[in-house]
């Protein structure tokens, strides 16, 4: 027996899918990955951001004797819009920002680099993949903090140090997922 089908006009690559309208009684009531309209999404998109806000300026509140979270633990959002001039021109910010991006988009590349290529070899090759799935595996759960001493160990405390742990730490968490989905998810058998 032929199940219906809830929109029976055919889609098309150009047709525009339509906004779902919400019922009056159903705007608070929860659908397993229903369509919702575009307004909804951006209203229950603010609403955690509004309430960590808030919870942020309620929490620090008041004198800095008087506050749930003492100021040099948790500043007032007042305060840190203050103190971001003297960051800016007195700190050099925007200076700061680019070496961490620059360290970021080194490490990056470098874990680019060594997962591209064994994520490659490990989901082509079922002995290559043998042979790294129990390295993998644990760097794949492995916490990203304990690799901090390992590489200042190993490397020092200066800049390469800091890029080889943001390339260990992509390493760890990306080479798995690249092996399992792979770059062609779907494979048959045979080919």
């Amino acid at each position: 027996m032929a199940v219906a089908e809830k929109d029976s006009a055919p889609r098309t690559p150009s047709a525009k899918p339509q906004a779902a309208k919400v019922p009056a009684g159903k705007l608070f009531a929860l659908g397993i990955r229903e369509d919702i309209p575009s307004w909804m999404t951006w209203g229950l998109g603010i609403v955690p951001i509004a309430v960590l806000l808030l919870a942020w300026f309620l929490v620090t509140a008041g004198a800095a004797e008087e506050r749930i979270i003492s100021p040099t633990i948790l500043p007032s959002p007042l305060e840190v819009a203050r103190s971001f001039p003297e960051l800016w021109f007195d700190r050099a910010l925007m200076r700061n920002l680019m070496i961490s991006l620059g360290r970021v988009i080194g490490g990056f590349a470098l874990a680019v680099a060594v997962t591209f290529p064994l994520g490659l070899l490990m989901g082509s090759f079922t002995r290559v993949k043998a042979a790294f799935s129990p390295l993998s595996v644990l760097g794949a759960y492995l916490p990203i903090p304990a690799l901090v001493p390992l590489t200042m160990s190993l490397f020092g405390t200066g800049e390469w140090q800091k890029i080889l742990f943001l390339a260990l730490a992509f390493i760890t968490d990306k080479l798995w997922a690249t092996v399992e989905r792979g770059l062609f998810p779907y494979r048959r058998e045979g080919r």
